[in-house]
């Protein structure tokens, strides 16, 4: 039997972003709402929980750091029992951009900071010297976020980058027995940015600077991997939280090129694209356009033709609504023998 196609795509059907689209890729969606509509339509529960149930993990798992620096190949703690990594916390520590209006001090996310490793280095060179004598070490591990780690407890409650973008911090400020450390702690490293080499530089070059730090993902690490992912099913993903969670039985990379078939190599295959929803959550409109083009062009466009051909028996899409959207080959409307999208066929 052919196999079957899941794309997971937060926020794919946000009212936000179809405002912002035109001429070809305003077709483009028409024509998929239309398609999707006329679809076999499911409704399931919101997309965090969906996955939580359908992997068998924590429903807090998205908000482990350690679980994320496993799904990135980081080894937070060695194979040992007896380790003394396992005395360690673990948090994501984002560099953001701070700016200072009538509203406060406003967060305006990362996306666009697009750190070098140089850049990262001198960072991490600046910013752990002056943590050391805390037993606090920080590790940019990407272009736009990183993580700490520390010997004493968190022991606080944080608030989540997509939950403070666009907000005064003041009002997501930790909190918990030990918050006023925390509170000293981010202001410190904001101080500490300021007029840096880093900064100086990226505003000579009209780049955005690092104004500070937000601190959040601190759940425990002591959760229960998810359950066994069948054999007849593959998940690709840059979901780095659910990758962690799952440990080696997912391929975690950014996913980019053309879709090819010889990546079903099982009776299904889930393709999980959550940056879609990191764009959405950061107002980075050019962002999510980029990644729309893309999908349509390089994995939307090719799939359908393969359902078309037979060579797939189904595709699925969930964009974050509270539905799953199936379409086969005799679906009522198959919205991808209207020439595959091209707006100069209408």
């Amino acid at each position: 039997m052919p196999p079957s196609v899941t794309f997971i795509l937060p926020n794919l059907f946000n009212s936000h972003n179809r405002n912002l689209l035109q001429g070809s890729n305003l077709f483009s969606m028409e024509q998929l709402t239309k398609g999707f509509a006329k679809s076999s339509k499911q409704s399931i529960n919101p997309l965090a929980k969906w996955l939580a149930d359908y992997y068998g993990l924590a429903q807090n798992y998205s908000t482990s750091a350690v679980l994320m620096a496993q799904g990135e190949g980081i080894k937070p703690f060695s194979s040992a029992d007896n380790s003394k990594d396992k005395q360690y916390s673990w948090l994501r520590a984002d560099p953001v951009m701070l700016s200072v209006t009538h509203n406060g001090i406003l967060c305006r996310g990362n996306r666009v900071l697009n750190l070098s490793s140089q850049e990262r280095v001198s960072l991490e060179l600046l910013i752990n010297d002056y943590l050391k004598e805390q037993s606090i070490e920080l590790l940019l591990s990407n272009s736009n976020y990183g993580y700490i780690k520390l010997k004493q407890p968190v022991d606080c409650q944080f608030s989540s980058l997509s939950e403070v973008i666009g907000q005064d911090i003041s009002h997501r400020l930790p909190k918990g027995n030990n918050a006023s450390f925390w509170h000293k702690l981010l202001i410190d490293l904001q101080m500490l940015l300021h007029n840096c080499e880093v900064n100086l530089e990226r505003e000579s070059k009209g780049l955005p600077t690092v104004n500070g730090f937000w601190l959040w993902a601190n759940e425990p690490a002591g959760m229960s991997q998810g359950k066994a992912i069948s054999v007849s099913s593959k998940l690709y993903t840059d979901d780095t939280s659910l990758a962690g969670a799952l440990g080696d039985r997912v391929n975690s990379q950014q996913l980019g090129g053309k879709f090819e078939l010889g990546i079903c190599d099982k009776d299904e295959t889930i393709i999980y694209i959550s940056e879609f929803e990191d764009a959405f959550h950061q107002n980075d409109m050019e962002g999510w356009l980029d990644l729309y083009q893309q999908w349509v062009e390089g994995w939307l466009m090719p799939a359908c033709e393969a359902v078309s051909n037979k060579q797939l028996q189904r595709l699925v899409l969930i964009p974050g609504d509270g539905f799953k959207y199936s379409l086969h080959r005799h679906s009522p409307w198959c919205f991808w023998r209207n020439h595959l999208f091209k707006e100069e066929s209408l």
